[in-house]
């Protein structure tokens, strides 16, 4: 993969973002506390983030165009939220006229290991059907939906827009930590979309059951022929799994890690930008492994690296 190649966005493939844009107030603990205890803490950062919005900042880094499928509210998160989208040059293409953006308290331990509380009642809760009407699809797209969406049991307008997206597109989907809330009547019928996964360890044992992780997927793809999955195992690397061909290795890169929020949506972000300029898939998930070790080397999620710093990084491993 010649990186420098990547930097030629001309014939890129349209790239949708769906999810969330919200605060994040990130504090950091020497230990998660007992119940009933009391801790101190020190403030790492207060900023936006949001599976979706992270990975939108990480393309709009990487100078790739994408439609804005992140809601914005009323209120202060809001206001900073469409503050942020006008510095990455991002359109509001959804609205939200009575509910704020939502946030979510995150803990980082010092080995940069995360724990996160939601506070899920913002505008990303509650999809307006009229204003996803007007949000219309290009044919071909590489559509990014996140599973914490996908569990909302709020989320039904949200749901019911996504399952009528052309069949033309791709979408890509990072199920997460809410994969179990997901409605199993909802996941039936994403499955038979053309769908590319991806997914961590814990999420493969709740998925495709106790094992052999990679195993495990090799078997649950069998009864799907339009799903690829991208089994992320950590120190371990990742596995590119495909039905009917033998699961390839795609080994990650040592690095000192500082804070692991975004881990993931670094990850997905660079298999997305690779797909969306025409390279082959165990390439994209090079350039995402590489992002992710970019991003787990840094405090916080609003620095991504530009191609210059993705070059560097990879003439220096």
């Amino acid at each position: 993969m010649n990186i420098k190649d990547l930097q030629n966005t001309a014939q890129q493939r349209p790239i949708v973002i769906v999810g969330a844009a919200v605060g994040d107030i990130v504090l950091a603990i020497d230990k998660l506390p007992l119940s009933g205890q009391d801790i101190a803490g020190r403030l790492l950062a207060q900023q936006i983030g949001g599976c979706a919005f992270n990975i939108a900042r990480i393309l709009s880094k990487l100078n790739l165009a994408l439609l804005n499928g992140i809601p914005v509210g009323t209120g202060t998160w809001a206001t900073t939220v469409e503050n942020e989208m006008k510095t990455l040059k991002l359109p509001v293409s959804l609205r939200h006229l009575t509910k704020d953006n939502g946030w979510c308290l995150a803990f980082v331990e010092p080995d940069g290991e995360r724990t996160f509380v939601s506070i899920e009642n913002g505008c990303e809760c509650d999809w307006d059907q009229i204003s996803l009407k007007h949000f219309l699809i290009p044919e071909n797209s590489l559509v990014y939906l996140s599973g914490y969406e996908l569990a909302a049991t709020s989320s039904t307008n949200l749901h019911n827009w996504i399952l009528q997206i052309p069949d033309s597109c791709t979408f890509f989907v990072d199920l997460g930590p809410r994969l179990k809330d997901i409605s199993p009547a909802l996941m039936a019928q994403l499955l038979k979309k053309n769908i590319l996964l991806t997914i961590n360890q814990d999420e493969i044992a709740l998925l495709c059951g106790n094992g052999d992780s990679i195993k495990q997927v090799q078997t649950f793809i069998q009864h799907y022929p339009n799903i690829t999955v991208i089994a992320r195992l950590g120190k371990q690397g990742a596995w590119l799994c495909q039905t009917d061909q033998e699961p390839l290795h795609v080994p990650t890169y040592e690095v000192t890690v500082i804070d692991t929020i975004g881990a993931g949506d670094a990850h997905c972000a660079g298999v997305i930008a690779g797909l969306s300029l025409g390279i082959p898939l165990a390439d994209t998930i090079t350039l995402g492994n590489q992002i992710a070790a970019i991003m787990v080397s840094r405090l916080g999620v609003s620095n991504p690296p530009d191609w210059k710093d993705i070059i560097d990084f990879s003439l220096s491993h």
